[in-house]
């Protein structure tokens, strides 16, 4: 997926401007905000794998959102315990909680997919909001530009694994029917 290697790319371009500077600033120097980006990577190289490398990139992809879950959710719960946020900070605690509790499953070709699904759409929440902050700039837009992409191509990618899970299923037990 092209709209993955792009989010990644997107990571060293100019993105924020902030008011004590007169340059646009890359999020590569914001360390953790990271993984929205590189989300974008490791869908690409998932996609991208032969079925024998498959697991592997689900594995790094895997591993990615497990620590990205434990970092949110920790920080979330260090901001309710501050008073900074209120209740609304359990519902990100239970996507944390959701999102490191699904990736315990091998990762198939199906499994993968509908990871990067998840994943994606996380990442496009991100560079959204991102992209509608009052000191983004031109990097910020593009990264959720790439990150919407990445959206319709994972959405895509779990059709064709879900149709081709089923394919070999019929092939398999010589069925004529498609019920």
């Amino acid at each position: 997926m092209p709209s993955g290697y792009l989010l990644m790319v997107c990571l060293f371009l100019p993105a924020l401007k902030p008011c004590s500077t007169s340059e646009a600033l890359p999020m590569v120097l914001f360390p953790f905000v990271w993984p929205p980006y590189l989300v974008g990577l490791f869908i690409a190289l998932a996609a991208a794998a032969n079925p024998d490398r498959l697991r592997t990139q689900g594995v790094g992809l895997f591993m990615l959102i497990r620590v990205s879950a434990v970092g949110l959710a920790g920080s979330v719960v260090l901001e309710m315990l501050d008073g900074q946020i209120g209740l609304e900070g359990l519902v990100a605690v239970g996507f944390g909680i959701a999102a490191f509790a699904v990736t315990w499953r091998p990762p198939t070709e199906v499994a993968v997919a509908g990871i990067s699904i998840l994943a994606a759409t996380g990442s496009f929440a991100f560079t959204l909001v991102l992209a509608h902050a009052r000191l983004a700039v031109w990097g910020a837009d593009l990264a959720a530009f790439a990150a919407g992409g990445l959206v319709l191509g994972a959405l895509w990618w779990f059709g064709e694994a879900l149709w081709a899970r089923r394919v070999a299923r019929v092939v398999q037990t010589r069925c004529t029917s498609w019920r």
